[in-house]
């Protein structure tokens, strides 16, 4: 029987068979259950919901060869496939490791699956022999999501046009107007093309949130050259006004390059312009029992408590006295959710720290 907490046991004496238990309790439930066997290579059990789900029974999938099996698989999201099923090994054997992906359905249809995987037996040597997991269909979901996303990128992609002519109106009337005009009248002009300056900021932060997908695979890199990278970023557009940028030592990781740079970037340009002016940022790095833990660390004004977590949400600002679009931070927390990681903030002896995890493994 499983190691279950003290507490637990005591309950579970209070049901006698524990196997009837646990033979009903998976053949009622409505998630499909299945465990793994990563020595032979096949399921060596599947409840009736995972059949009632994906139309297979334990014999169909055991006759696939792993070939044809793996294609089961959405090709976009076996790569991520094999890398969770790594973690799953590599996590206590109480924890839980979370994964979305395509799975194809015995009528030829891909089916959206949240599965939910913990080790349920070791090898001598310590490594995974074979993983429990439970799932349950999100197609509705996830099509949702793509069918809002796609909306959205269609809708920015409408405003960008029109704002950027508003500001060349504006251009143009300057210079015909050669300083001519009433002082009202060019602080006017000003007004608009500020308002139109913000709009483009928000149609372009809202085409990079909706535009945000996960690529097909990680890549096992040293995190340095890309933190690196986006410091030179965030120096080359706040010349003379951003202070000392500290970084600290830095791991390899599985990580999406591309995506971690645009969350790097973002947490930067959050410290600079909300933070101290000149005051030194500190890019921090830790391990925390299995994971790492990243973050950017700058002095400033606290935030308040209330908004800890509703400052990740679109459009939503610490402060009223900057002109952003209020997605930077939400951009931020959309990348670590990619990389399957969490998001916090931490204030404390006043410093504003953001910190996450990504949810993949590091050497």
């Amino acid at each position: 029987m499983p190691n279950y907490p003290s507490a637990g046991v005591a309950q579970l004496e209070l049901l006698g068979d524990h196997h009837a238990f646990f033979r009903k309790l998976c053949e009622n439930t409505v998630c499909g259950v299945y465990v793994f066997d990563l020595d032979s290579g096949q399921n060596i059990y599947v409840n009736p919901q995972y059949t009632a789900t994906l139309g297979y029974t334990l014999d169909e999938l055991n006759a696939m060869d792993p070939q044809r099996f793996a294609a089961l698989f959405h090709p976009d999201d076996f790569r991520r496939v094999l890398d969770h099923m790594a973690a799953v090994g590599r996590s206590a054997d109480d924890g839980v490791v979370p994964i979305e992906y395509r799975f194809r359905h015995k009528n030829g249809a891909w089916v959206w699956c949240r599965s939910y995987d913990v080790c349920f037996a070791r090898r001598p040597d310590g490594r995974m022999s074979q993983f429990l997991g439970s799932f349950v269909e999100i197609t509705d979901i996830m099509e949702a999501k793509e069918s809002e996303a796609h909306f959205a990128q269609m809708a920015a992609h409408d405003l960008r046009a029109p704002t950027r002519r508003m500001c060349q109106h504006v251009e143009l009337l300057r210079e015909e107007l050669h300083g001519a005009a009433p002082s009202g009248a060019l602080r006017a002009l000003d007004q608009i093309e500020r308002q139109a300056r913000s709009m483009q900021n928000l149609v372009e932060g809202l085409r990079r949130l909706t535009g945000l997908t996960v690529p097909a695979a990680r890549s096992v890199l040293p995190l340095a050259p890309l933190v690196d990278q986006a410091i030179q970023t965030i120096h080359g557009e706040f010349s003379g006004v951003i202070g000392p940028v500290e970084c600290a030592s830095l791991p390899i990781a599985s990580v999406y390059p591309s995506l971690l740079q645009t969350l790097f970037t973002n947490l930067l340009t959050n410290a600079v312009e909300h933070g101290a002016p000149g005051a030194p940022i500190r890019v921090t790095a830790e391990h925390v029992g299995d994971e790492l833990v990243l973050g950017v660390c700058s002095v400033g004004p606290p935030i308040p408590p209330g908004m800890a977590d509703t400052i990740f949400m679109p459009f939503r600002r610490a402060t009223t006295q900057h002109n952003g679009a209020g997605l930077g931070l939400a951009i931020c927390k959309r990348v670590v959710e990619c990389h399957r990681g969490r998001m916090w903030l931490a204030c404390e002896a006043g410093t504003v720290h953001f910190r996450f995890t990504l949810g993949g493994a590091t050497d």
